[in-house]
């Protein structure tokens, strides 16, 4: 289970029947919280662990293949910081909104579909919305951006959610700013996390003067891979049979 899916706005009232069903028939459960997990625990009491996200370090970190920067972005000035997932009701537009204004020298760069009204963007010339790209194409976007970032509203739903783009970000080598959220929380990565507005401005102009590539961000990012987590899932799976 890797999202509280009774919070999303999209989400029919009676799929918590199916959830529930789905629970209690599994051999066995994993979920990418720890909210998730006393969620689960509620039904049942055996075989479910918590399994965080991760990410496919060696398609973010390789450098052979973005040394080409994308047309979209290459006439953008630096210093830019990128946003790469879903742009829905969870996304915070007022803090994006608070920090264009109060940094005007920054490339604000987003990628990824969107399910919203974005037409209250126009006033803003250094937010640009990309829309949706291959994944195959991410890493050259991220490599030639400076800082990454997470600007979540908080809620229930954000506070279950364990960010595969986290992972992604720091194997790509660029530090990161997150919302203060419940799971980012706990997972002691070296993102810097604010909770105001005015402290994700802070954490904005800390990250662009941080180096790209420093050691701690692909050590987390290698022990929070997609093999390791497989290696765990193989274990569980052992014990169980």
């Amino acid at each position: 289970m890797s999202d509280d899916y009774e919070s999303f706005s999209s989400i029919p009232e009676n799929s918590k029947y199916a959830e529930q069903e789905i629970i209690n028939k599994a051999d066995i459960i994993f979920v990418t919280a720890h909210k998730l997990y006393e969620k689960v625990k509620l039904v049942r009491n055996d075989n479910v662990y918590y399994l965080p996200n991760g990410a496919n370090y060696s398609h973010f970190c390789r450098t052979s293949d973005s040394q080409s920067e994308p047309s979209d972005i290459k006439n953008l000035p630096h210093p830019r910081v990128i946003y790469v997932g879903s742009v829905a009701d969870w996304f915070d537009f007022d803090t994006l909104y608070h920090a264009a204004n109060r940094c005007p020298d920054v490339s604000f760069i987003i990628i990824g579909p969107s399910d919203v009204n974005l037409s209250h963007l126009d006033k803003f010339t250094n937010i640009h919305m990309l829309g949706g790209k291959n994944y195959s194409d991410i890493p050259k976007y991220v490599h030639f951006c400076d800082a990454a970032m997470i600007p979540f509203k908080k809620n229930k739903l954000t506070d279950s959610t364990n960010p595969v783009k986290l992972y992604e970000y720091f194997s790509a080598g660029l530090p990161v700013v997150s919302r203060n959220l419940d799971e980012i929380k706990r997972l002691c990565s070296p993102a810097l996390l604010y909770d105001t507005p005015e402290e994700f401005v802070d954490n904005i102009q800390n990250a662009l003067t941080k180096t790209k590539g420093d050691p701690s961000y692909y050590e987390f990012a290698q022990k929070n891979s997609w093999d390791a987590r497989f290696s765990e899932i193989i274990s569980h799976i052992e014990k169980l049979i």
